[in-house]
């Protein structure tokens, strides 16, 4: 690993590390400042230059250092390794770990003679590892001054074949570069309707709401006829109300052709979503579960099963994207392959979904919390333990029932949390009126249902994957309810119900005699010394 010697820490971003060892490399080559400063003007774009300059002028010692200590080969080598891990400038320069860079290229199976385009290429590392193989044609598109910086530099490590293309994708008409293979890793966020004066862009698709779609779309626009564009994207927008109409669209003109859901690797979960043309259904597969470090090993195993088929992949039809919201995200298809029972949904046992009340935050607990027992109390998710709700809930004034009526629960409801890991349990019946927090959801139980029974469904590891695979987000995994709606629960008989439920309460009631147990053993080991 090379050190950057003789500079302020502070300074070494992204790009001044990438320009002190492009100058150190060069340096190493002319052992001359003045024959590197006469390269620099023959050779590096005009855009690019004056920084280059700069740079040497700065960081001098540091170029002279480094070329002295390493051999040129060395030198170059750290160019094509040097990352950027931290996210700088909304996530735009955060590179992508070895291995899924190793996986995307395995997928577009870029061939020599063809041209491969990265949207929004970032410090530009893909881009020059292609270009590395003078036979393909490589061009990358950035939108911002130090983007642009490191693909001129990153350019010039391979004798100048990357095209370097500056300019606003949104709010410009699409550069018309026909790629036969094109890299999307898109900028994140909301759009506004007048974010998007790109003619194209608004004529594919009336309603585009994230930025990541925007940027996918861009990115297929200028793939070539016969063409593949890969697309890195996180799970909302594969699942979200609000990027339904962008998803439909590409359904229906059957533009997406597989998807590959990856395991965390920057704390946000990442799907390669593939593009081709004439697609009757998608291949889905799930890999985040199999692999906890994406290398060398996991790449050849992922295209393995991929390509070959496994219990995690599977074809979904267009027609039953289209009955599933135009939802596009692996795990809730495979989910139903994992269920070895016949089940209805949520929705046929349960008479609503009631929310809780989002507005009480730390501060609004605070002021209507009462010092003294009341009729109201308080119940929020780490209430929730294993043998059900906690006793010592947090007393409310009165003025809570009037300002939150809507969000107080009835005795036998059951209460499950919105947020991963899903913890449920029944409302008990102690004369108090609860109210619940924003990160639960109270089930008013049908009347042919038994509460404990549904509640034993709910606990049960086969619903809680389901719950798993219907949420979506990045950091927190939330369900909606249209979703926790849709979880299969076995069907079966109202006395068979009552006959579970039974054993269940009694072996709940034996789990909470030990706990007390337990408790009064803990006790007695503390009052063994008096001290």
């Amino acid at each position: 690993m090379i050190r950057l010697c003789n500079a302020n820490r502070e300074d070494l971003n992204i790009v001044n590390k990438i320009a002190v060892l492009f100058l150190a490399y060069k340096y190493s080559e002319f052992e001359s400042f003045v024959e590197t400063e006469n390269y620099i003007n023959k050779n590096i774009n005009e855009s690019t230059q004056e920084k280059l300059l700069q740079t040497l002028e700065k960081f001098h010692k540091a170029v002279d250092e480094l070329s002295r200590i390493y051999r040129r080969k060395e030198l170059v080598k750290a160019l094509f390794e040097l990352e950027c891990r931290r996210i700088e400038e909304h996530g735009e320069f955060q590179d992508l770990p070895d291995g899924v860079i190793e996986l995307i290229l395995a997928l577009l199976d870029i061939k020599e003679g063809e041209k491969f385009l990265h949207v929004n290429a970032g410090t530009f590392k893909i881009p020059m590892h292609v270009a590395d193989n003078e036979k393909i044609s490589v061009c990358g598109s950035c939108e911002s001054q130090n983007s642009l910086y490191m693909g001129n530099i990153r350019s010039a490590v391979v004798d100048n074949r990357i095209e370097v293309k500056f300019g606003e994708i949104l709010e410009s008409e699409l550069f018309d570069i026909q790629a036969d293979k094109v890299l999307v890793y898109p900028k994140y966020g909301r759009l506004n309707s007048s974010d998007i004066v790109n003619n194209e862009l608004n004529n594919f698709c009336e309603r585009i709401c994230c930025r990541e779609w925007a940027y996918t779309l861009a990115g297929i626009l200028n793939q070539k006829r016969g063409g593949v564009t890969l697309a890195i994207l996180p799970e909302n927008v594969l699942v979200n109300e609000a990027d339904k109409d962008i998803r439909k669209k590409l359904i229906e003109s059957g533009k997406v052709a597989g998807i590959i859901s990856l395991r965390k690797y920057d704390g946000l979960q990442r799907n390669l979503v593939i593009f081709t043309e004439n697609n009757t259904c998608v291949k889905m597969f799930d890999a985040k579960d199999f692999f906890q470090n994406i290398n060398d090993n996991d790449t050849e195993e992922i295209l393995k099963q991929y390509n070959s088929g496994s219990e995690n992949c599977i074809e979904v039809s267009n027609d039953r994207i289209a009955a599933n919201n135009y939802v596009i995200y692996p795990a809730r298809y495979l989910i139903e392959t994992k269920i070895d029972f016949e089940g209805e949904n949520l929705s046929n046992f349960i008479k609503t979904i009631q929310r809780g009340a989002q507005q009480i935050n730390p501060q609004e607990l605070n002021r209507i919390k009462s010092d003294v027992p009341t009729d109201y109390q308080f119940l929020n998710i780490q209430d929730i333990t294993e043998t059900g709700i906690n006793q010592n809930l947090t007393y409310l004034k009165e003025e809570a029932y009037s300002k939150y009526k809507n969000n107080f629960v009835s005795a036998g409801d059951i209460v499950i949390s919105k947020i991963s890991p899903f913890k449920s349990a029944i409302i008990p019946d102690n004369n108090k009126k609860i109210l619940i927090s924003g990160n639960l959801y109270a089930l008013k139980v049908a009347d042919a249902v038994n509460p404990n029974w549904l509640l034993l469904c709910l606990k049960n590891s086969k619903i809680i994957m389901q719950l798993n695979a219907m949420a979506s987000g990045g950091v927190s995994k939330i369900i909606n309810p249209r979703n926790l709606n849709q979880i299969k629960i076995p069907k079966v008989s109202f006395d068979t119900q009552n006959e579970i439920a039974k054993k269940y309460t009694a072996l709940i009631g034996e789990m909470e005699t030990l706990n007390l147990k337990a408790e009064e053993i803990r006790n007695k080991i503390k009052n063994l010394i008096d001290v």
